[in-house]
Protein backbone atom coordinates (compact mmCIF):
# COMPACT_ATOMS: atom_id res chain seq x y z
CA UNK A 1 0.00 0.00 0.00
CA UNK A 2 1.35 3.75 -0.75
CA UNK A 3 3.06 2.54 -3.76
CA UNK A 4 2.88 4.85 -6.96
CA UNK A 5 2.99 3.29 -10.32
CA UNK A 6 3.72 5.26 -13.37
CA UNK A 7 2.32 4.49 -16.71
CA UNK A 8 4.38 5.84 -19.61
CA UNK A 9 3.89 6.14 -23.00
CA UNK A 10 6.96 6.89 -24.24
CA UNK A 11 8.02 9.42 -26.39
CA UNK A 12 9.02 7.68 -29.86
CA UNK A 13 5.66 5.96 -30.33
CA UNK A 14 2.95 7.45 -32.67
CA UNK A 15 0.10 6.90 -31.39
CA UNK A 16 -1.84 7.74 -28.20
CA UNK A 17 -2.61 4.75 -25.42
CA UNK A 18 -4.22 4.94 -22.16
CA UNK A 19 -4.56 3.04 -18.70
CA UNK A 20 -7.81 2.13 -17.76
CA UNK A 21 -7.99 0.22 -14.35
CA UNK A 22 -11.00 -1.71 -14.65
CA UNK A 23 -13.63 -3.53 -12.13
CA UNK A 24 -12.72 -0.62 -9.59
CA UNK A 25 -12.95 2.46 -12.44
CA UNK A 26 -10.19 4.09 -10.37
CA UNK A 27 -8.62 5.84 -13.05
CA UNK A 28 -8.65 5.96 -16.89
CA UNK A 29 -6.75 7.95 -18.98
CA UNK A 30 -5.27 8.99 -22.51
CA UNK A 31 -1.22 9.75 -23.07
CA UNK A 32 0.07 11.05 -25.70
CA UNK A 33 3.46 10.17 -26.36
CA UNK A 34 5.80 11.67 -23.87
CA UNK A 35 3.06 12.08 -21.41
CA UNK A 36 3.05 9.73 -18.33
CA UNK A 37 0.77 9.43 -15.52
CA UNK A 38 0.90 8.24 -11.78
CA UNK A 39 -1.45 6.81 -9.39
CA UNK A 40 -0.73 5.69 -5.78
CA UNK A 41 -2.91 2.75 -4.80
CA UNK A 42 -4.11 3.36 -1.16
CA UNK A 43 -5.74 -0.76 -0.50
CA UNK A 44 -5.24 -3.85 -0.75
CA UNK A 45 -6.05 -5.85 -3.66
CA UNK A 46 -5.63 -7.38 -6.96
CA UNK A 47 -6.02 -4.64 -9.82
CA UNK A 48 -6.46 -5.05 -13.52
CA UNK A 49 -5.86 -2.85 -16.16
CA UNK A 50 -5.57 -2.41 -20.03
CA UNK A 51 -4.85 0.27 -22.84
CA UNK A 52 -7.12 2.40 -24.54
CA UNK A 53 -5.54 1.99 -27.89
CA UNK A 54 -5.52 -1.72 -27.51
CA UNK A 55 -7.61 -3.48 -24.87
CA UNK A 56 -6.04 -6.77 -25.32
CA UNK A 57 -3.15 -5.90 -23.86
CA UNK A 58 -4.24 -6.55 -19.91
CA UNK A 59 -1.97 -6.10 -16.70
CA UNK A 60 -2.47 -6.72 -13.09
CA UNK A 61 -0.84 -4.75 -10.25
CA UNK A 62 -0.79 -6.84 -7.04
CA UNK A 63 -1.24 -4.26 -3.53
CA UNK A 64 -0.31 -5.56 -0.48
CA UNK A 65 -0.60 -4.41 3.12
Amino acid sequence: MGTTVTFVNPPGNVHVHGATQFFEGLFDVRLKPGESFQYTFTKPGEYFFNDSYSPRPTGKIEVTG
